[in-house]
């Protein structure tokens, strides 16, 4: 599952557009891109385990550093109560592109929340939506989906890949 996954975000992400490089401390494409998969990926292995671990999460985001060392902003409520996940995942969204504003240190950032679809046959497939960028690439959306099996469990599908119009790095 790792090397596909790596296959999925590398083929992705060579089609995603550069913003500018011109004062980047991750200069080249290349180390852009590469930062960007190593988010990506530790962000879905990280969601993936803990769905295996509790059965699901609330929505989070992670930021990371040119050295990669990273920034984990979550829920921070009793994870019993119930609240508005939309809500949270807005006022969240807010958070994350304000700390992204006032610290150059932050060169990649992830959003991540539950996530259900419902298929062309009505048919409803619960996952995980990565909304995944780099201050210098384009943002990326990303929907690993658990396809429900007849047992009554889930197994993971084929990640999907979109190019993603809401960005997380804003000029302020």
């Amino acid at each position: 599952m790792r090397k596909t996954l790596n296959c999925f975000i590398a083929a992705m992400l060579m089609s995603c557009v550069p913003l500018s490089m011109a004062e980047s401390p991750v200069a080249d494409e290349a180390s852009s891109k590469s930062q960007m998969e190593r988010l990506a990926e530790k962000v879905l292995n990280e969601t993936v385990g803990a769905v295996r671990q509790s059965g699901g999460f609330h929505p989070y985001a992670m930021l990371m550093r040119g050295d990669d060392t990273v920034h984990v902003v979550g829920y921070s409520g009793d994870p019993k109560k119930e609240y508005d996940k939309e809500a949270f995942t807005s006022a969240l969204y807010g958070q994350v592109v304000k700390a992204l504003q006032q610290s150059e240190e932050f060169t990649a950032a992830a959003i991540v929340k539950p996530q259900v679809v419902t298929t062309s046959k009505n048919v409803t497939v619960p996952g995980i939506l990565l909304m995944v960028d780099h201050r210098y690439r384009a943002p990326l959306r990303v929907f690993q989906p658990f396809v429900p099996l007849e047992n009554g469990e889930y197994a993971l599908g084929e990640v999907m890949y979109l190019p993603d119009p809401q960005a997380l790095f804003i000029e302020p």
